[in-house]
């Protein structure tokens, strides 16, 4: 099955290399990315992140590549992987699990899904436990 979140990821960053190189000579000076364009303010790490660097939950919250891929990897890490919700403090949207698979390791991704897998078998009643 295609991995859409990472098409489009991989699609964005060949069209901003496109641009930036019919815009900008090959050994010009380049602006710096955080310095040009459409900014948002994570509100993790509360700092002034250029947009496309941003990624949400489904419910229009934007954090920062980076504090999103630490959230989920420390939730991911410690176990707590039934309903990984938005890290908004209000929001209660669960995280979808394209999100997850786009940004954490393909080693963390496999625990993820492990551990699914166990708390889904575990809330099975005809399933005896070992």
């Amino acid at each position: 099955m295609p991995n859409f979140g990472k098409m489009v990821f991989y699609l964005t960053l060949a069209l901003q290399h496109l641009q930036t190189r019919s815009v900008y000579p090959e050994n010009a000076d380049l602006p710096s990315p955080k310095a040009t364009g459409p900014q948002f303010d994570c509100s993790i790490c509360m700092e002034k992140q250029p947009l496309g660097d941003s990624i949400e939950c489904g419910c229009g919250h934007l954090f920062c590549v980076d504090c999103m891929g630490g959230y989920l990897s420390n939730a991911i890490r410690e176990g707590n992987v039934e309903d990984i919700k938005c890290p908004d403090k209000d929001c209660q949207t669960v995280a979808q699990q394209f999100l997850v698979s786009y940004i954490v390791s393909d080693e963390l991704y496999a625990r993820y899904e492990w551990l699914l897998l166990v708390a889904g078998v575990k809330d099975m009643p005809d399933v005896v436990s070992v």
